[in-house]
């Protein structure tokens, strides 16, 4: 009952899978009748996960200043100048 159909379904995953493997070398043949060598394959690779590590950074930078949202000013110690976030209080309060 059950397992005869869970057996089928898995049975359907497979050949989704091998369909993968028939995609890849659909893309190989591609990739040798455009002739594109090598070399600019890997520097496209390395460009793209350059962006996507760019992005992710500029997320993060993103995600600390909406935390860091602060309207109140700090004083890291008495008689040091206001500063609205961590940044502010490390680099500026030697200066004052």
């Amino acid at each position: 009952g059950n397992l005869q159909i869970l057996r089928v379904m898995r049975l359907f995953r497979l050949f989704k899978m091998l369909r993968l493997l028939r995609a890849n070398r659909m893309f190989a043949r591609f990739e040798s009748r455009v002739a594109i060598s090598y070399s600019l394959i890997q520097l496209q690779g390395f460009l793209l996960m350059l962006c996507m590590l760019i992005h992710w950074l500029a997320c993060g930078w993103y995600m600390v200043t909406v935390i860091e949202d602060n309207t109140e000013c700090m004083h890291p110690y008495p008689g040091a100048a206001c500063c609205f976030n961590w940044f502010d209080c490390y680099t500026f309060s030697d200066v004052m």
